[in-house]
């Protein structure tokens, strides 16, 4: 991701907050904004309007874009030039979500939700951009409500973390992407019954997964003795998956 995307992210981060101080006291220069005051807020978190960012850059125009989720949407913005921020395409995000996530492989980009009604797995082909996004792929088969997700991009394997299916919330499922519009299911994360039964966020580098559990025990995984780089006294924690 270029340092251009990652300062704009920091930048529109920083508009969100009420504090617009705080961006000297970073010794950041904003790029750009956009703002639509007329956006869905919910009223249970403060007129909460965004819950979710990442960025793409397009290897065969060059062109960078930024996806951002919503209460109710998600939307697709060019920042190739951040002081002109283009909003390209708006998809609905099928229900009123305190929390989305989203992750991108390739030209497609996969959406999820909580802390919501019933959602789905909703899977957009980016390449069509800037004029549009087209969906590909939209379905409750794996899961109606995902708190996070990641993908291991050699592995072509998407982690759904939290994952509620049918009557049940499982720590982790794993789906194989080899075929990025048609996702199949491999596994789903086994652990003894009284430890790492909801997995929040996870990181996989094969043949290790990074995990941050909400519940763990030190028989089920190892944890770490030192600090990671980037985040001071935050300590990682690590279990071997079987697939």
């Amino acid at each position: 991701m270029s340092s251009k995307i990652k300062l704009l992210f920091i930048g529109v981060l920083l508009t969100l907050a009420s504090d617009i101080c705080a961006q000297r006291a970073y010794q950041m220069r904003l790029l750009g904004n956009w703002n639509d005051t007329a956006l869905a807020k919910n009223p249970n978190m403060e007129g909460q309007v965004w819950n979710e960012l990442t960025g793409w850059t397009d290897t065969a125009t060059g062109k960078e874009y930024i996806i951002m989720g919503s209460i109710d949407s998600i939307y697709f913005f060019d920042v190739s030039n951040p002081q002109q921020i283009k909003l390209c395409d708006v998809e609905s995000g099928l229900n009123r979500a305190i929390n989305r996530d989203v992750e991108v492989y390739g030209h497609y980009v996969y959406c999820v939700s909580d802390n919501a009604p019933a959602g789905k797995l909703q899977i957009f082909d980016m390449s069509f951009l800037p004029d549009s996004v087209h969906k590909v792929y939209e379905s409750a088969e794996f899961g109606f409500n995902t708190h996070s997700l990641f993908i291991n991009k050699e592995s072509k394997r998407l982690y759904m973390c939290i994952n509620r299916s049918g009557t049940k919330i499982i720590g982790m499922d794993i789906l194989s992407i080899d075929t990025p519009d048609k996702p199949s299911f491999l596994g789903t994360l086994q652990t003894s019954p009284s430890a790492c039964q909801r997995v929040h966020e996870v990181f996989v580098k094969n043949p290790h997964s990074i995990l941050e559990a909400l519940k763990r025990r030190p028989k089920d995984v190892l944890q770490v003795s030192a600090p990671r780089d980037d985040f001071d006294g935050v300590w990682e924690t690590i279990i071997d998956l079987a697939l």
